[in-house]
């Protein structure tokens, strides 16, 4: 049986629905179920509403700002905070779905 590497490039076409389903699952999922991530990523939505600088920051643009205050210091850290937070919520639905997605395959295979 021969191995197939669906991360070779004649299987991108194949992969960007996979990855896609990926990158979005975890976000929408936890929007749905999860009113603790929805209220950090609100908050966090806040911030860059708030704070251009920190808009600025992520998307690699120099900021307008040549000081900052405490206030500005302290959205900062909070923004980072929030990611953080966010991140892991998300990184963990990646690991359930990564294990549905396996017993999944196993049953496929006949192995469960």
């Amino acid at each position: 049986m021969k191995f197939t590497d669906f991360f070779d490039e004649e299987y991108i076409h194949f992969r960007s629905s996979f990855m896609v389903r990926i990158d979005e699952y975890p976000h929408k999922n936890l929007m749905k179920k999860s009113s603790r991530y929805q209220e950090i990523y609100k908050k966090r939505e806040d911030l860059f509403r708030d704070f251009e600088f920190i808009v600025d920051l992520t998307e690699n643009r120099i900021p307008k700002k040549e000081s900052y205050d405490r206030k500005d210091i302290e959205a900062l850290m909070n923004f980072f905070e929030y990611s953080t937070i966010i991140n892991d919520y998300e990184r963990l639905e990646l690991y359930k779905l990564g294990i549905h997605d396996c017993m999944v395959m196993l049953e496929i295979v006949d192995i469960l």
